[in-house]
């Protein structure tokens, strides 16, 4: 992690500004990386939104004799005109990024996100890579960098709203194994799958697996499975040039007889009369 700072105007400028007419835009973002104690007070805040997200060392954060300590894996928000004080050690590096907009407050409270609170988030590649993306995104400053810009703050935000809504997740750095679970799912549902098999790409025990997954799911990997394939199988039978037998191949199940009892299970109809009410001439 280097010392990085990123503005939206290449020539410089005030980036402490407030802004109406895009629905987000990230005013500068930047990773702040110290060789001696700082310490930094602005009383009067800003115009903009303050993110901060701290990935090693503390900071001692002050405020009308209140004094809180934000830790490695935590992250904060300052919303405009918010006074903050802070310090930190040369052990101190954290992310950070200023941003305004017709919907940053609507953003931040649907993702319940409250004024100078510290969240325990964890410490996640996801949330890194978000802000690595933007620096590129400010790299690149070509006709399209400010929207993508915003889709990037935004999707920053929602990663920290969901880390921070679990946090036993966040501390253990669940997440990340059981986003690569779902993932391969999607990949290859179209064949037999297991839950070992799943359960082993990610060096995990079936058990530990299941728990994970019905926390972040709510149901179980072959509840998970069997639905996907069902919706999937919906879509094929609403195409007309494709059997029903062939229809329960492409969605993994090989059985044509087992695919139908599958299915009436999940939607009350057989495959056939599922395909008569739907099929578009």
């Amino acid at each position: 992690m280097e010392l990085q700072s990123y503005y939206i105007s290449l020539t410089g400028g005030d980036c402490d500004k407030r802004v109406d007419d895009s629905f987000i835009a990230v005013n500068c973002a930047g990773a702040c990386v110290l060789k001696q104690p700082f310490v930094t007070d602005n009383p009067r805040g800003r115009e903009d939104y303050y993110l901060q997200y701290l990935v090693n060392g503390e900071m001692e954060l002050s405020n009308g004799g209140d004094t809180r300590v934000m830790r490695a894996g935590d992250v904060i928000f300052y919303f405009p005109h918010t006074h903050y004080n802070y310090s930190g050690d040369s052990s101190t590096r954290y992310y950070w990024a200023h941003f305004s907009g017709s919907e940053a407050a609507s953003l931040l409270t649907r993702c319940g996100i409250e004024n100078s609170t510290i969240y325990s988030v964890g410490l996640h590649d996801r949330l890194t890579s978000g802000f690595e993306r933007l620096f590129a995104d400010f790299i690149s400053h070509d006709q399209y960098f400010e929207l993508s810009l915003a889709q990037t703050l935004i999707k920053l935000c929602v990663d920290i709203a969901r880390f921070k809504s679990n946090p036993d997740a966040a501390l253990q750095g669940t997440d990340d194994r059981i986003d690569r679970v779902i993932a391969r799912i999607h990949r290859s549902f179209d064949r037999e799958l297991t839950v070992s098999e799943l359960a082993a790409a990610e060096f995990i025990s079936v058990g530990r697996l299941r728990t994970l997954f019905r926390e972040r799911c709510g149901i179980s990997p072959q509840k998970y499975i069997a639905a996907l394939r069902i919706n999937t199988a919906k879509q094929l039978l609403e195409q007309p040039g494709m059997t029903i037998a062939e229809v329960a191949r492409s969605v993994g199940i090989p059985d044509a007889l087992y695919f139908s009892r599958l299915f009436r299970q999940h939607t009350g109809l057989t495959p056939s009369e599922y395909r008569a009410m739907n099929l578009t001439e």
